[in-house]
């Protein structure tokens, strides 16, 4: 009687233990690899069956179904274009989910808003810091709109950059925007948005451009830039060589009514 209640003993034991390292490999699978397609974007008709919400068609005609949870796809400069999304297949219904984008060839001729001079009266800040005018230089750089659907606003980045979002990262992070001249990887990206829980630090140099009130630090070779806009916190990042573009990203940050 012993013996056969150690070898069931046992057998349960096995049963744990291969039953625990099946449910610990799984809590730990890699996250969907990403990949690259490219092709021309159209928006899905309201009268049109297929899932997802856009389609992306390739040179060889082949419509590919895709959405995204994070980015507008019908933003400016985006339809009618050619694209190189960044994503991954969603193998539950064939559509694929962008996570990133970028416009390849502007084909619409329906002509991008330019960068102008932006300068407002002078003013005051309460505190410390004494809030200077900004008039940006004009820049060799023709720049488009990404929305944020999360968080309803847009902004601008440089047309020929790439750039991705991804929800929470920590460090009272609520949503990570990156931007690159290349994919987006873990080691190339050149500028950094977040839209963060944390206050804003009210340090450094205090700009006006147009309606922002922009907060700058510099640390080293890099350039910090905080700003509110319609009550969220946002914090932009990147190496002093993109400070104009940069402070053209900031300066564009707009809210997004929503219903």
């Amino acid at each position: 009687m012993f013996t056969k209640r150690l070898i069931l003993a046992l057998v349960i034991s096995i049963i744990l233990i291969v039953f625990t390292a099946c449910s610990f490999e799984n809590s730990f699978k890699d996250e969907p690899n990403l990949t690259s397609i490219t092709g021309i974007l159209k928006e899905q008709k309201s009268t049109d069956n297929h899932k997802g919400t856009h389609v992306l068609i390739d040179s060889q005609n082949k419509e590919t179904l895709i959405r995204s949870v994070s980015l507008n796809l019908s933003a400016d400069g985006n339809l009618n274009n050619k694209v190189q999304l960044t994503g991954f297949l969603n193998t539950k219904d064939n559509v694929f989910e962008v996570t990133g984008i970028s416009i390849l060839e502007k084909l619409d001729n329906t002509p991008t808003p330019q960068i102008s001079d932006l300068e407002e009266p002078k003013e005051n800040l309460p505190g410390d810091t004494e809030l200077s005018d900004m008039q940006l230089p004009l820049v060799d750089i023709e720049f488009v709109t990404f929305e944020s659907l999360p968080y309803h606003f847009s902004s601008k980045y440089p047309k020929s950059w790439y750039y991705a979002g991804v929800s929470g990262k920590g460090n009272g992070i609520l949503h990570h925007y990156g931007f690159s001249k290349d994919p987006l990887t873990d080691d190339n990206e050149l500028i950094s948005m977040d839209v963060t829980s944390s206050p804003i630090q009210k340090t450094g140099e205090a700009l006006k451009i147009g309606n922002n009130k922009i907060y700058k630090t510099i640390d080293g070779d890099n350039i910090n830039l905080q700003l509110v806009v319609n009550n969220q916190n946002f914090k932009i990042q990147g190496n002093k060589e993109f400070e104009q573009t940069m402070l053209i990203m900031a300066s564009e940050i707009i809210p997004i009514p929503f219903n």
